[in-house]
C-alpha cells in the first residue's frame, strides 16, 4: 500500500525514538484515519501484543494527519456549459417545475 509507506516515512522522520515499530504506528494511524475509534485501535494493538496509550496513537495521527488528507482527498470539479440550456427550467426556490 502506498499510504502505509508514506506514513512510515513521515513517522520515522517525526519521532527520534522508536519504542514501537514504525510499521505498527503506520497501521494504527491508518486504522484511526479510516474511522475506528482510538479505543478500538488500542484494543487492536493489544491483541497484537503491544500496550499503547490512546494519547500515543493520537500523537502519531497528528504527526501525519495533513499528509493523509492530501493522499485521500480528491477534488471533483463539475463544468457546466450554460450556452445550450433550455429556456424552461425548474426553480428550487419556488418548488415549481415548468
Amino acid at each position: 500500500m502506498k499510504a502505509i509507506q508514506v506514513i512510515e516515512e513521515i513517522l520515522s522522520k517525526a519521532f527520534k525514538r522508536h519504542r514501537f515499530p514504525v510499521s505498527l504506528k503506520a497501521e494504527a494511524v491508518l486504522l484511526y484515519f479510516k474511522g475506528l475509534s482510538l479505543r478500538t485501535v488500542r484494543e487492536f494493538l493489544l491483541h497484537k501484543g503491544y500496550e499503547v496509550s490512546i494519547e500515543a496513537i493520537r500523537e502519531w495521527f497528528h504527526a501525519v494527519g495533513k499528509a493523509l488528507q492530501a493522499i485521500y482527498t480528491i477534488a471533483i470539479w463539475v463544468y457546466v456549459d450554460e450556452t445550450n440550456l433550455p429556456t424552461k427550467a425548474f426553480f428550487l426556490r419556488d418548488f415549481q417545475l415548468f
